[in-house]
């Protein structure tokens, strides 16, 4: 008999064979978990092939406080392949989740082992109870591409210590203990030494960044149009990119300050409580770009410099400052602030140079236009508009004042020679 399947939740995760072996001593008297090492409990996903896992160790006192022995540290043994895992993890996203990483290629076919100390007391809550527990190791993955970005031989290291988490190597000393950089678009990507305090809700995100010294996270990164809409437009809030159609150049980013951001929904909102506060500043060498926004100036796509544009976010908001040096003479600058729960300009502003228009510019006025002209954005992050017509009427009655000004000074001036 053959039908239509009926109708009911999707599965969401397929595994034949989930083998389990070898079992684990209990001691009652102390109600402790002994793991041999030379025998670990051992759990793999055998059809599929993604993930084994090995784990061995001593705890001591399961039922309150768990605490892990001394000379026999917990020590879990990971042999993951990235590519076979993200086929099982994907169906278990969210719509939204699945749409925005529809294009995800992830591989890293490692083996990588964790170390646990420390104790976890089952009488503590969690932001006390793990900042009694030790953990340290490191993950790789090999290559991971979404929306125009491409990320080669990442590593990310892990080390937690009194409810700290840091993203250091756990067996190297301070100073020489980074992670190393990775292969981004042709550049670099370090994402340097983050920490995350897991004691706080929600947790919070910080750096350890110098304003005289900033941490360079991406240098000399090659753009494309995917990556421009997704990180310069919709990350870093510039609207000249986010709808770019177009976009080549060499990308470099780097940390003035990270510190507090809370990693939930918070960072959205403008609260008291949401105490987050990020700059980065960037440059862009060898710019082309086109989009919707600057074809308003008759061009397919511009050739441009960016130097040094700023963003702050903080409260709820991105602070944007940034300048295109376009044609080397051409300064076009978007400045104002963007709402980031809603992506609304509060407002942002384009101080155009009359030189990117200047030949819808009557002959007669264009020496007596100002050297820029002021006009606020409509739309939103989504699809930011130019009213171009507004700039060169404004230019034009400005240019024209001046101009009639100009001629009747010169007038009076020929009248007091005779």
């Amino acid at each position: 008999m053959q039908g239509q399947p009926a109708p009911g939740p999707q599965l969401a995760f397929s595994e034949d064979k989930i083998a389990i072996h070898n079992g684990f001593d209990v001691d009652l008297g102390t109600y402790s978990i002994i793991i041999d090492r030379s025998h670990p409990i051992s759990l793999s996903l055998e059809s599929t092939g993604a993930l084994a896992v090995q784990v061995t160790g001593t705890v001591n006192d399961l039922p309150l406080r768990r605490q892990i022995a001394d000379g026999d540290p917990v020590q879990i043994r990971v042999d993951y392949d990235l590519a076979k895992l993200w086929k099982i993890v994907k169906p278990m996203l969210s719509p939204s989740q699945q749409q925005q990483l529809a294009d995800l290629t992830v591989t890293g076919h490692q083996q990588r082992t964790f170390t646990i100390s420390g104790s976890y007391p089952a009488d503590k809550p969690f932001n006390e109870a793990v900042a009694m527990i030790n953990v340290g190791g490191y993950f790789t993955v090999d290559s991971l591409s979404t929306q125009g970005i491409t990320v080669q031989n990442l590593d990310f290291p892990l080390s937690l210590s009194g409810g700290i988490l840091r993203t250091v190597y756990p067996d190297q000393p301070d100073g020489q203990n980074a992670p190393k950089p990775a292969s981004c678009n042709d550049g670099t990507l370090d994402i340097g030494v983050l920490t995350v305090d897991l004691r706080s809700d929600p947790m919070l995100l910080s750096m350890d960044a110098d304003p005289n010294q900033p941490h360079y996270i991406l240098r000399d990164v090659s753009l494309n149009a995917a990556m421009a809409k997704s990180f310069l437009g919709k990350i870093l809030n510039n609207p000249a990119f986010s709808n770019a159609n177009e976009s080549r150049g060499l990308l470099s980013l780097w940390v003035l300050k990270l510190q507090k951001v809370p990693l939930s929904g918070l960072v959205l909102q403008a609260s008291p409580q949401n105490q987050g506060s990020v700059e980065v500043q960037y440059s862009v060498r060898q710019l082309q770009i086109g989009s919707e926004l600057l074809a308003v100036f008759g061009n397919s796509s511009v050739s441009a410099e960016i130097n040094d544009a700023d963003v702050k976010i903080q409260n709820g908001q991105v602070t944007e400052d940034t300048t295109l040096m376009i044609d080397d003479d051409k300064p076009l600058r978007f400045a104002g602030v963007v709402i980031l729960a809603t992506e609304q300009f509060a407002p942002m502003t384009a101080y155009i140079p009359p030189a990117l228009f200047d030949k819808l510019i009557p002959a007669n006025v264009r020496q007596y236009v100002p050297d820029q002209v002021i006009v606020p954005l409509k739309g939103d992050m989504n699809h930011p508009t130019l009213d171009l017509g507004q700039a060169i009427a404004q230019t034009i009655q400005k240019g024209a004042k001046k101009a009639v000004i100009n001629g009747l000074l010169q007038g009076l001036g020929g009248l007091g020679r005779h």
